[in-house]
């Protein structure tokens, strides 16, 4: 069974590194880098990794961030082909206020030229070289018309009702010294989803990245009492 892993903001796939030395053989891993397109809609990334799913394809979905809404849209899609549902500090709906009212000012913002220092802090708090190195070049490949564009669609988001269609078990991992993620929005999403299981996980909004062992631990545990087999090919 595959285990399809959904990415961040930066939509590439290399900060999964660390997670996917973490699964190991345990499952068939794919990790999803979307394409920088600028004009993309949350139906164009739904429809993009959908790509990577045979027609008769079982699959576990782990959306991380800015990709929980494409991994909530496709398990909704899927039905009972999803077998299991992983968000990690994640949302349904804008995150912040702030990112809706300021939505026209977007454009405007340079952020690529935001210094690092500062990104990192946000993301993933004190950081280690390698994990600063790596996502540093991920960083500075995104154009910035594709992050407006990426974070203009999280300030106009609404899934709530793909959300509350999913039938698959659903575990939300709640990092609970996320800077950008209120720690509310698991109880809130809980509510459209009652067989969510809610975990909070001391760390930062990129708790993945930060914590990949402790992460992957609680995953796989979860995985096991839903009866996934951590087996490739079953």
């Amino acid at each position: 069974m595959k285990l399809i892993l959904l990415p961040g903001l930066d939509g590439n796939g290399a900060l999964f590194e660390s997670l996917v030395r973490c699964i190991g053989q345990q499952y068939e891993c794919v990790v999803v880098r979307y394409p920088q397109r600028a004009e993309w809609k949350l139906t164009d990334y739904v429809e993009y990794v959908a790509q990577h799913i045979g027609d008769d394809e079982q699959v576990i979905l782990l959306g991380e961030s800015f990709s929980g809404s494409v991994a909530v849209s496709l398990a909704a899609q899927l039905e009972e082909r999803c077998k299991a549902l992983i968000l990690a500090a994640s949302f349904c709906r804008s995150p912040r206020w702030l990112l809706r009212a300021g939505e026209f000012a977007l454009p405007f913002i340079p952020f690529r030229y935001i210094p690092l220092a500062i990104m990192q802090t946000l993301l993933f708090g004190m950081v280690s070289p390698t994990l600063r190195k790596n996502f540093e070049q991920v960083w500075r490949s995104l154009p910035q018309s594709v992050i407006v564009s990426r974070l203009q669609l999280l300030a106009n988001l609404d899934c709530t009702e793909s959300l509350r269609s999913v039938a698959a078990p659903v575990l939300y991992l709640q990092a609970q010294q996320d800077l950008l993620v209120p720690t509310a929005i698991g109880q809130e999403l809980r509510r459209y989803c009652p067989q969510m299981t809610l975990q909070p996980l001391p760390g930062p909004h990129g708790i993945l990245q930060r914590y990949p062992e402790e992460s992957w631990t609680i995953i796989s545990s979860w995985l096991s009492q839903q009866g996934l087999s951590a087996v490739r090919g079953v």
